[in-house]
């Protein structure tokens, strides 16, 4: 009798903290490279941003990043560097093998004529 009294609330338990687990969401690790489409040199500190979320990181002095607990899925990634096209990217986190390669494309401003007064 006594066992069942004690086998009772511990399945409850158990059944009230299973959905939890179940439903925990799987978190990933992106890692890449932001470059310049022209030339492929690599940009140091370019800003890349997780949408939708507040993960963000800032390239290396390589170019390099690297984002952290990024819940699986499809993700869309902002890549933005001064000079540069803002890229959105986007990423299946499920099927990302090896780091990303992002290549940005300069912004171009031509001047039509410059005018020097003296």
């Amino acid at each position: 009798m006594l066992s069942r009294l004690v086998r009772i609330p511990v399945m409850l338990v158990i059944l009230l903290c299973l959905p939890s687990k179940v439903f925990a969401q799987k978190t990933v690790t992106i890692s890449g490279i932001v470059k310049e489409s022209d030339s492929g040199e690599t940009l140091p500190y370019a800003h890349v941003l997780v949408l939708q979320s507040t993960i963000g990181a800032a390239t290396n002095i390589d170019g390099r990043f690297v984002l952290l607990d990024v819940p699986s899925g499809e993700q869309v990634l902002r890549v933005s560097f001064l000079g540069f096209q803002t890229k959105d990217v986007p990423v299946n986190t499920n099927e990302v093998l090896g780091p990303l390669i992002i290549e940005l494309d300069p912004i171009s401003t031509d001047l039509n004529e410059v005018v020097v007064v003296g």
